[in-house]
């Protein structure tokens, strides 16, 4: 074969070839190792890497995550139009909430649970133009704070709970109030406190120093220190007003789809797990927009539209 030049250069035309190929392989051999480092090193992506929602409070109050946003088909909550204070579960005292100056108010008393209600005899005399609150004092008796029309200054009155026999009281600076066109402060028993909130609608004190603010904006606000200071607020959605209970607060709340009428959520005096968490549902046709709520013991009172409701079971019943 060694004295065959055709054979020589056949063997010679080939070697390029086989050369050709090799270094093709090396090539892709290597590019393949690199773009499968490359796709190592990439992060993987889920939903697990999205923050979570959260959203700014007023001012320079700590920001809360978790916390769902409101939708612009939230409307602000108005100021509650009446109060109702719960003296057993079978007893109570309720009101409207009137502008001042205005007419004198007259609250009404039920001893037989809603069934009827009796005016008030004993207040007329007193010169009230408005109410502003409701509220069970020392002893067993019951505090008003209403506004003279003179001057619309909020003073105090007292009752046994039982009877109709309203007088003054000089309490009225320990009282807890949303401060009559300044709802932006609040009178609480240290004196008056800023609020966390631009409007707040409502406010109740809890267990010893403890206390909350409902504002406009469906955020809840509590306090461990008498309104010194307050946490972060939650959002509440659909709350109305909301009321004191043993386990902190219940907030009732309207327009949630899975309930046509007040829902009871419970909010507790330090953040928790379950705060905000629904709990039973009063089923009605009433307007939803003028709501009260009183809780004693284990009874809550509903004052929806013209209907009186009381639970004793957190809402699962009603009567």
């Amino acid at each position: 074969m060694a004295n065959n030049p055709m054979a020589f250069r056949k063997i010679k035309s080939r070697r390029p070839t086989w050369q050709l190929v090799s270094f093709a392989a090396l090539i892709a051999g290597t590019l393949a190792v690199v773009v499968a480092a490359l796709i190592m090193v990439q992060p993987a992506v889920s939903d697990e890497t999205v923050p979570p929602p959260s959203y700014d409070l007023a001012g320079s109050h700590p920001r809360t995550t978790g916390t769902p946003e409101p939708t612009a088909a939230d409307e602000p909550s108005a100021a509650p139009t009446r109060t109702i204070v719960a003296i057993s579960d079978v007893g109570a005292w309720r009101s409207l909430i009137g502008a001042c100056p205005s007419g004198p108010v007259t609250p009404e008393y039920t001893v037989d649970g809603g069934a009827s209600w009796k005016p008030s005899t004993s207040t007329g005399p007193l010169g009230i133009s408005s109410v502003l609150r409701l509220a069970r004092g020392d002893g067993g008796s019951v505090d008003m704070v209403g506004q003279a029309p003179a001057a619309c200054a909020p003073q105090t009155l007292t009752t046994n709970a039982r009877k109709d026999r309203w007088a003054p009281s000089t309490e009225a600076v320990q009282a807890w109030y949303v401060v009559p066109g300044t709802p932006s402060t609040i009178n609480t028993p240290a004196g008056i406190r800023p609020t966390p909130c631009a409007a707040v609608i409502d406010v109740e004190p809890g267990v010893g120093e403890h206390a909350a603010v409902l504002c406009d904006n469906q955020r809840f606000f509590r306090s461990s220190d008498g309104g010194a200071t307050w946490d972060g607020g939650i959002f509440v959605a659909g709350s109305r007003t909301f009321a004191p209970s043993a386990d902190g607060y219940l907030v009732a709340a309207t327009g949630q789809p899975e309930c046509e009428g007040v829902q009871l959520r419970v909010v507790y005096p330090k953040t928790a797990p379950r705060d905000g968490a629904p709990l039973g549902c009063k089923v009605t046709k009433a307007d939803t927009t003028e709501v009260a709520l009183s809780v004693i013991g284990e009874s809550v009172w509903l004052w929806v539209g013209d209907e009186i409701a009381v639970t004793s079971d957190r809402g699962i019943t009603w009567r």
